[in-house]
């Protein structure tokens, strides 16, 4: 015979479905995942996020979910199954959840967030590819896993009625929400490893869900991915939570000194329990929280992927140690982070500002304490305000993660990300 037999013996690869287009009257979506006016094709800046946050967040919600139900075959199904029908909270499971040999929940908490987001002021500062976990899903889709995405973050509903907010039972928290994933979905699959990617407070509850079903987590152990995770151990831990998160978990963070992948030591080990590796530094510009989230996010997912195949963390330090270095993927041609474009320089590999192209003013009220003044997220019970010691504005708790010696002061204080990165730069006076 001719060699055309040999094509055949590779198994058909499923035809993907075309991706969806983003479609709505007002906005459109660029190439970067970036919202803009339709009209105008100007990107938003902060005054239209303010004005108009929540059309835009609701737009991308419904791209999201109709690409995670039309193009990846996601299901939508409520909790409890048995409410009325508006007493429920939805959650998204990949039609292959009970029969995968091994399951990946992700978890992400902030009020007001839907499933298949990693974050809202992700979305609406870096844009949908970097704010929704689309490309993570299609990662794991790829590798084999089932996907449950929980919805920690709808606990109550509000009655038209009454103009009450009734608890959904069984979901009146984040905690017991997590409980009920467990126990309705994760419970009753086939998969005999059951893996979790937590990103910022989603931290906390993999560690509150490792406290409360450990037992059964213990005989499904898969391993536990925080990407900026805010969970903290506490003496009080159990030796299994201690032990898991010791073992079987892997922390990513952005890090300026230490390169991607390398260990970190110091505050990172000491507060999390885990071993903790680099996300790399960001380009010099991404001084912006969301930027800085976005990168880690996009940096760290082959990575990561990596290590829920190897479970152990030990073994996957020394197995990324002797591994070739990946080509970095060619860079965008430019990013307009907000504060300015800023364009490749191809000879050097590093972002500069494009001074013809470039707005300045980025803080109107340097003085706001509604908001974090770096990243425009409004403050909340969870997520309160700080002042940065330097230029004492107001910032949240993911810009002011440095801690930097001061004149005056035996200890290391709290610095906003602007004054770490730029060093002693006292902020301006208000005009």
């Amino acid at each position: 015979g001719n060699g055309s037999t040999l094509q055949t013996t590779a198994p058909p690869s499923q035809p993907q479905p075309e991706p969806l287009p983003f479609q709505h009257p007002l906005y459109s979506m660029d190439v970067d995942g970036m919202i803009r006016f339709k009209a105008t094709g100007k990107q938003l800046d902060e005054n239209d996020i303010a004005i108009h946050q929540e059309e835009i967040l609701n737009a991308v919600v419904g791209y999201v979910q109709d690409t995670m139900k039309r193009e990846m075959g996601f299901q939508e199904v409520y909790l409890p199954s048995n409410s009325p029908q508006h007493l429920k909270c939805n959650v998204f499971v990949s039609s292959n959840y009970l029969t995968a040999k091994k399951l990946v929940l992700f978890v992400a908490v902030s009020r007001g967030l839907s499933p298949g987001i990693w974050s809202r002021g992700l979305i609406l500062n870096s844009g949908v590819r970097a704010g929704s976990m689309l490309a993570y899903f299609r990662k794991a889709l790829d590798e084999g896993y089932g996907i449950i995405v929980p919805n920690p973050n709808k606990n109550a509903v509000m009655m038209r009625d009454s103009n009450k907010k009734v608890p959904i039972p069984g979901s009146a928290s984040p905690e017991e929400h997590m409980d009920s994933v467990w126990d309705a979905f994760v419970s009753p699959a086939d998969a005999k490893r059951v893996f979790f990617i937590g990103y910022s407070y989603g931290g906390v509850l993999v560690k509150y869900l490792l406290h409360s079903r450990g037992e059964a987590l213990l005989r499904r152990n898969g391993a536990v991915a925080l990407i900026e995770s805010s969970h903290r151990i506490e003496d009080g831990d159990s030796q299994t939570v201690k032990s898991l998160l010791a073992h079987r978990a892997m922390y990513w963070e952005v890090n300026h000194d230490v390169p991607l992948q390398a260990k970190m030591d110091g505050d990172a080990p000491y507060r999390t329990g885990c071993t903790c590796l680099s996300a790399g530094k960001p380009p010099r510009v991404l001084t912006n929280h969301y930027f800085v989230a976005a990168f880690c996010i996009k940096t760290v997912m082959d990575p990561l992927f990596r290590f829920l195949n190897v479970r152990d963390a030990t073994t996957y330090v020394d197995t990324e140690k002797n591994r070739p270095a990946d080509l970095p993927p060619p860079p965008p041609a430019s990013i307009d982070d907000g504060g300015g474009i800023y364009t490749m320089d191809t000879s050097t590999n590093t972002f500069r500002p494009d001074m013809k192209r470039t707005q300045s003013g980025k803080f109107n009220n340097p003085g706001s304490e509604k908001h974090c003044n770096l990243c425009l997220f409004h403050f909340t019970f969870l997520d309160r305000r700080h002042h940065c010691r330097m230029c004492h504005r107001a910032v949240c708790n993911a810009c002011s993660r440095d801690r930097l010696f001061m004149p005056g002061a035996s200890t290391a204080q709290r610095a906003c990300t602007d004054c770490a990165s730029d060093g002693n730069k006292p902020f301006p006076p208000p005009e």
